[in-house]
């Protein structure tokens, strides 16, 4: 939980479960063939710094991402997920008109 992990060679295939209250929010570059994802607890955006730390440490900064935000089987964290979308829009060069 508040966490956030990047796809490498060595470990490929990254996921999160037990959302319940929290929010999963996937990042793709289909041009770098990476994702991150996080999982992002309620009200608590310390796993959305944990992937501006990934992006910037890995030089992924101009690189176009997709997204997508998964929320919890507890739906009543809107406004986490509008958190992560003014995150997201105002600080990831994310190509909006591909977002799933």
């Amino acid at each position: 939980m508040n966490d956030a992990k990047i796809s490498t060679d060595d470990k490929p295939i990254i996921g999160t479960d037990a959302l319940a209250t929290c929010i999963g929010l996937l990042l793709y570059s289909e041009e770098k063939k990476l994702a991150i994802v996080a999982h992002v607890a309620p009200d608590n955006i310390e796993a959305i710094d944990k992937v501006f730390q990934i992006i910037t440490k890995n030089k992924l900064r101009h690189v176009k991402f997709k997204y997508l935000i998964v929320p919890g089987y507890y739906k009543e964290n809107y406004n986490t997920i509008d958190l992560i979308e003014k995150h997201m829009t105002d600080y990831i060069p994310f190509n909006l008109s591909e977002i799933p």
